[in-house]
C-alpha cells in the first residue's frame, strides 16, 4: 500500500485544521465554564446582590427634563 505525497499532505493540512478547531473549542469550553460558575453563585440561595451606588449631579448641573412653566401675572 503506497500513499502518494498528496495524500500526506491532505493529512498534514487536516491535522492543521484540526489543531485549530481544537484550541478554539478550549477557548470557548473555559469561557463556558466561567459563565457557569458566575450562574451558580448568581443561583446560589445565599447571594444578595450588591446595591448600586447612585452618581450624585455635579455643581450647578441642569436637572434632566422639560423646565417647568414660569407663571405669569396679568
Amino acid at each position: 500500500m503506497a500513499i502518494d505525497l498528496q495524500q500526506i499532505q491532505q493529512l498534514v493540512d487536516n491535522a492543521a485544521k484540526n489543531e485549530n478547531v481544537l484550541n478554539s473549542v478550549r477557548k470557548n469550553v473555559n469561557k463556558v465554564t466561567v459563565l457557569m460558575d458566575e450562574i451558580n453563585a448568581v443561583l446560589d440561595p445565599s447571594y444578595v446582590p450588591e446595591p448600586k451606588a447612585k452618581k450624585t449631579p455635579a455643581e450647578g448641573a441642569k436637572r434632566p427634563g422639560r423646565p417647568k412653566k414660569v407663571a405669569t401675572a396679568e
